[in-house]
């Protein structure tokens, strides 16, 4: 790649390996362009593909890479912007207020009630972590990956997941509360984003529903391409080390391949890069060779690529 990053540092040969829970990721030279543009622009990142290139994937890299705490929500057509900014528990508040009025005693503030989600932890981690009037509460505990920061800073790398599930408005109303950096609660006050934080937000989209065009124009976009053959090979060494059997990876690559060239003849849904990997890992661990005549690679191949569409 000759594209160096400003937002940043590239990893060797492109490649971030793994660390912890967080799984290697191959970089590409539109995905780290990318990926700046939406730094400079200031801009939530929408990155589509099909099931398994790796979108939610580079958000957990992203986040690695850059030592930043990292939230994700995975939506569905039930999620509200409530969900992920802040919940009010209405039942808790009718409990207490009955055991208040039973017991004597006085009903807590409806701050006690907020529930923060997603976006609050992100703007205002601090507030989100002590949002108790009288601090005697046990703090909620951080929903993600946390990870100490120079200074005391607090940036987050942030993932909404498949909001192409989303209703029709979610898109349109989570782009406002990104862009005003700004939560309004039940009583009508306001949980502001802490300016001496940092946020970057990725969106990932299967495309199973178009989204709002004003969504659209307001997003950085990008396309992850499905890998070609080098690209393949450098993604399966990656996750599986470099003593790789050639003669293996090569068969497994010329079968992605060969699906891709069948997938509009035979209405065959071309296998993701997490199955090319499922594919590899299952045939190291038995030693099973892509071969027609095998009962058992025919098994292993109806399992995992041969899906329809």
């Amino acid at each position: 790649m000759n594209y160096k990053p400003d937002f940043f540092d590239l990893p060797p040969e492109d490649t971030f390996s793994r660390v912890g829970d967080v799984e290697p990721y191959v970089f590409t030279e539109d995905i780290a362009i990318a990926v700046d543009v939406a730094h400079i622009t200031g801009r939530p990142l929408l990155v589509e593909g099909k099931p398994g290139c790796g979108k939610s994937r580079l958000a957990e890299a992203l986040a690695a890479i850059k030592g930043w705490h990292f939230l994700n929500k995975s939506i569905t057509s039930r999620t509200t912007l409530e969900d992920l900014t802040n919940e009010y528990d209405n039942l808790k508040r009718l409990h207490d207020a009955h055991s208040a009025g039973v017991k004597g005693v006085s009903l807590k503030s409806d701050w006690e009630y907020n529930r923060p989600g997603i976006f609050w932890w992100a703007f205002n981690r601090v507030s989100a972590q002590n949002r108790g009037e009288d601090h005697q509460r046990e703090s909620t505990a951080f929903k993600g990956v946390e990870r100490k920061q120079k200074d005391g800073a607090n940036n987050t790398l942030l993932l909404i997941d498949e909001i192409d599930k989303a209703e029709p408005d979610l898109p349109n109303d989570l782009l406002d509360t990104i862009e005003r950096r700004r939560i309004e609660l039940r009583d009508g006050s306001f949980i502001d984003a802490d300016q001496t934080s940092q946020i970057f937000t990725i969106i990932t989209s299967n495309q199973e529903r178009a989204l709002p065009a004003a969504f659209l124009r307001r997003c950085v976009s990008l396309y992850i391409e499905e890998p070609g053959a080098d690209d393949l090979k450098k993604i399966a060494k990656s996750h599986l080390g470099e003593t790789i059997d050639e003669t293996l990876l090569e068969k497994i690559v010329n079968k992605i391949l060969d699906y891709r060239d069948r997938e509009e003849t035979e209405g065959l849904r071309v296998p993701g890069t997490s199955e090319f990997l499922d594919t590899l890992k299952v045939c190291m661990a038995r030693n099973i060779s892509p071969d027609e005549s095998s009962r058992v690679w025919r098994q292993v191949e109806n399992s995992i690529l041969r899906k329809k569409a």
